[in-house]
């Protein structure tokens, strides 16, 4: 098992998006595709929900250049109700 840190607390303002991705990413297209490539197509789809941001990216990351190595993503949104960010499984 691989080791991990930490380098601080970011707070994620409300309408941002988290994503999480294992080194397959990092490697895709040659090292071509994160984080600008990346960084650009979470701008046009930030206003989608998480869900489809992740089938979105799936699609696009394909289409950027054959996967080579295991792709995997975790996208996240927080959801405002009320002023207080609630976790989305919490939502009405």
């Amino acid at each position: 098992m691989g080791r991990y840190s930490s380098s601080g607390i970011h707070v994620i303002e409300h309408g941002g998006v988290l994503v999480l991705h294992n080194e397959g990413l990092l490697a895709h297209g040659d090292g071509r595709y994160f984080p600008g490539e990346l960084e650009s197509a979470l701008e046009r789809l930030c206003e989608l929900p998480a869900e489809q941001i992740c089938r979105l990216l799936r699609r696009e990351i394909a289409e950027f250049a054959p996967i080579v190595n295991d792709i995997e993503l975790v996208v996240l949104k927080p959801r405002a109700i009320d002023g207080a960010i609630v976790p989305a499984s919490e939502a009405p």
